[in-house]
């Protein structure tokens, strides 16, 4: 697989809701609203960061599940757990295995994948 993709999708990920985290707490909604409604550029620019976030988090996860499947873990018990994880926990499971075993390598083998 190709991290540099992967991060790209990681980095839409991370500014989509990250950008609704910021509306959230700062109560800018009404603000967004307003500049939607006056700037059309606004509307767009808003609908392609949603738009992208959404698919690259489908993308993600599914991205995930393929690394989590064609990797050594420590341990099966590691392994089914991870499953779990992003099975249970869907995107936010998929998020925090990117981060800790796909970007850290965290509970895998030095060899990481399966010989075929």
């Amino acid at each position: 697989m190709n991290k540099t993709f992967i991060r790209f999708l990681m980095f839409f990920i991370v500014l989509g809701y990250g950008f609704l985290l910021v509306v959230e707490i700062c109560n800018y909604g009404p603000e967004i609203e307003r500049l939607q409604a006056s700037y059309p550029w606004m509307r767009i620019f808003l609908v392609l960061l949603g738009g992208v976030s959404a698919i690259s988090t489908f993308c993600i996860w599914g991205l995930m599940l393929y690394h989590w499947g064609t990797h050594v873990f420590k341990g099966k018990t590691c392994k089914y757990l991870w499953c779990l994880a992003m099975s249970l926990g869907m995107f936010a499971g998929a998020w925090i295995y990117y981060i800790v075993v796909f970007e850290l390598g965290r509970s895998l083998r030095k060899s990481n994948s399966i010989k075929s």
